[in-house]
């Protein structure tokens, strides 16, 4: 724009302005008249174009549709075998070679069936019996891929009983048939109350995900535990009132607790625990589940919502279960999860003692000796009091009397800022306590 039209809309009324940058009514219509008429071609392109009337939606059904619509064509076909639906003749076909036991023969029909006839019924069977043709070659690999696209596409496919156990059985296969944890984890809880760790040896071993197998064709090529746990997921999600539901999320959990992981290993007995409360698995989901949230817990340096979630399973847990053989190794957990609190109040003072904030320091020094007494922290605690000294009476808490720290001790005042008024915009500073009233 040149500088003597800048001038000139410059010089215009704020009106006359607005009124040059109207739009023109005669390029508006224009306008409609063309997005109108790509409207009207786009949608003849549309239905002529596609081999199928999208027009209609009268032969598209949701996963209980479909499933009538199957048990519908069963029917039809013993009133009227004459007649014959989209795809029936060659599902037919495989399905005679299939009965025949020709499985390879049949696996091939299948396959090209439930390509060919996409969203059609017949496609839910071909897939249901491809899974069926490979697992009977024992070409599970292939078989679980079958089963897992039937379930994807066919949520509530009527094949749902005999696919989860498929997949059930072969998870099973690839998990080496592992020994359940009542067999386990929860003899070691009773026989070792201050067992450590309760994970087997034998099933921790570490496994190389990347490890190709070239020999074994029931098994994945790679990663065979990541896929079982796959197939067990595709068990609970899609038959979750099933029978097999709570088996599935049991092996996955006991499975995540013997390879260590037991941040999953916690979300698993969670669901278990809410979602399965009569299951027979729900107690050990409580027992093993306390384990795996402590295990979770990281230390001192890390956030302590976790040890507090384990303080609280585990108190629940002796209290639903006050006659559990594993008692006695719930009571010496919560003794270590208070040990763990106290070290996390004890880690919070010597933080405070490095930043010269002794009286903050003395916040914490003074909840040890109020909530852990019978910890080897307590001496540590006061001792760290007597070095500072009882500087200000009215920072103790209830309870806690300077006699409690000395008799005699006495330290020169301290001219930092008092626990309320600590920087907290410093990001590794920890909260401060709040003081009981």
């Amino acid at each position: 724009m040149s500088r003597d039209q800048k001038s000139e809309i410059r010089g215009r009324r704020p009106e006359d302005r607005f009124h040059r940058l109207a739009p023109d009514p005669r390029r508006m219509r224009l306008v409609s008249l063309l997005a109108g008429l790509l409207v009207i071609a786009s949608l003849a392109g549309c239905k002529s174009g596609s081999k199928r009337d999208v027009g209609s939606i009268g032969d598209v059904f949701g996963p209980a549709g479909r499933s009538a619509l199957g048990l519908k064509r069963d029917q039809d076909k013993k009133l009227d075998p004459t007649k014959v639906t989209r795809g029936e003749a060659e599902y037919d076909k495989a399905k005679a070679l299939f009965d025949q036991g020709q499985f390879a023969e049949a696996e091939k029909a299948f396959k090209k069936v439930a390509k060919k006839y996409k969203d059609y019924p017949v496609e839910e069977d071909s897939l249901f019996y491809l899974g069926e043709t490979r697992c009977f070659q024992e070409k599970y690999p292939a078989a679980e891929d079958a089963y897992a696209d039937l379930l994807k596409k066919y949520s509530s496919t009527r094949y749902v009983d005999e696919s989860t156990k498929r997949l059930f059985a072969i998870a099973k296969t690839w998990l080496n048939d592992p020994k359940p944890a009542s067999e386990v984890e929860l003899v070691r809880y009773e026989e070792n109350p201050n067992a450590r760790s309760i994970e087997s040896e034998a099933a921790a071993a570490k496994s190389f995900p990347l490890k190709p197998n070239l020999l074994d064709r029931q098994r994945p090529v790679f990663d065979a535990e990541g896929r079982a746990i796959a197939a067990l997921r595709l068990v609970w999600l899609h038959d979750p009132t099933g029978p097999l539901a709570d088996d599935a999320l049991m092996m996955s959990a006991t499975h995540y607790i013997r390879k260590q992981n037991y941040q999953e290993a916690d979300r698993i007995f969670a669901i278990i625990r809410e979602e399965y409360p009569q299951s027979q698995f729900a107690s050990h989901a409580y027992i093993l589940g306390s384990h795996a949230k402590l295990a979770s817990y990281q230390g001192a340096a890390y956030d302590g919502r976790t040890l507090e979630d384990a303080r609280k399973l585990t108190q629940s847990t002796v209290r639903l279960f006050p006659e559990a053989p594993q008692r006695g190794k719930l009571v010496a957990q919560l003794n270590e999860i208070k040990l763990e609190a106290a070290a996390r109040d004890w880690e919070k003072a010597q933080f405070y003692m490095r930043k010269g904030k002794p009286k903050s320091a003395a916040i914490y020094a003074q909840l040890i000796l109020e909530s852990y007494p019978d910890t080897p922290y307590y001496e540590q605690a006061r001792e760290l009091l007597i070095k500072i000294g009882p500087q200000d009476p009215s920072l103790l808490l209830p309870g806690i009397t300077p006699e409690q720290i000395t008799g005699n001790a006495t330290g020169s005042g301290s001219t930092d800022e008092p626990p309320g008024q600590v920087n907290q915009a410093v990001g590794e500073e920890p909260a401060e306590p709040k003081r009981k009233r």
